[in-house]
């Protein structure tokens, strides 16, 4: 059976425990779930590298208490979970050392810094109003259904996602930048019907920027078009453009490729503004 690791990242941190000279405490490491089991070992994992080591388990309603040891001292150690098996508590009963009690939490202290950080981070791409909207946009092409997909990801105030499959006979031999382009088209769209004064179109195709610009010849009907509907939108808001390194693990363009496959695999749609080319 495969089993996928558990988070802790919301896990929150009861920082009180009780001292003793000696815990009594359990060896067993048998579980009546796999799910319990898969806690066990993602709730192992994270402190494996510190050296403190599960040596046994106790299970409740709702929580684990597991006995940990590192070198000669050992922690009685609860865990809560809900319904889905998701940690939601982790307190310390009992522990023969405060030192090694307090390395132990400051193991998930610092996991959830750095997690409220990552976090952090990504809340700042999501810029106000008054500033430069990041949209993040992808293309797809399926040549079996003989369609193209558009997928974009609007950072303002929230995460907006859109996407759309398309079929046009005369597009469709450009296959996945036909997608690209009209992911553009639809950033574009998107920008003068929310009345933006600035959009940053994040793209991992150089056409994208090179031939609104003019830095590359407009040698075909799309291209011509994509041109020309560039200089209309750019008389209602300043856009900007930059390169994403395809496939780079960047999360918003990540999206956006998936949704701009999903418009094609799913037969689906979701977008606020249309285009008509």
């Amino acid at each position: 059976m495969h089993l996928s690791f558990y988070s802790f990242d919301k896990m929150k941190i009861q920082e009180d425990f009780n001292k003793k000279k000696q815990i009594e405490f359990s060896n067993s490491l048998t579980f009546p779930d796999d799910r319990l089991k898969e806690l066990y070992k993602s709730f192992n994992q994270i402190f494996m590298k510190n050296s403190f080591k599960i040596v046994g388990v106790e299970h409740f309603q709702f929580q684990e208490v597991y006995f940990i040891k590192k070198g000669e001292n050992y922690l009685k150690v609860q865990l809560y979970y809900n319904k889905k098996f998701e940690p939601t508590i982790l307190k310390i009963l009992e522990t023969t050392s405060k030192d090694k009690a307090i390395e132990f939490l400051n193991i998930f202290s610092l996991k959830n810094q750095n997690q409220k950080t990552k976090n952090e981070k990504e809340k700042k791409e999501i810029t106000d109003e008054n500033e430069c909207i990041k949209i993040y946009i992808d293309g797809s092409y399926d040549h079996v259904k003989k369609k193209f997909g558009a997928g974009l990801v609007v950072l303002k105030n929230d995460i907006e996602k859109y996407w759309k499959g398309y079929y046009n006979k005369e597009f469709i031999k450009h296959r996945n930048v036909a997608g690209e382009i009209y992911a553009a088209l639809l950033a574009f769209e998107y920008a003068k019907n929310e009345n933006l004064k600035c959009v940053e179109i994040n793209y991992d195709y150089e056409g994208i920027e090179k031939w609104a610009l003019g830095l590359w010849k407009t040698n075909t009907l799309l291209t011509k078009l994509y041109k020309e509907k560039y200089d209309y939108y750019s008389k209602f808001f300043k856009i900007k453009f930059n390169k994403i390194k395809s496939h780079s693990g960047a999360k918003f363009n990540e999206i956006a490729d998936q949704l701009a496959k999903k418009a094609i695999i799913e037969e689906s749609s979701n977008v606020k503004y249309d285009i008509n080319l």
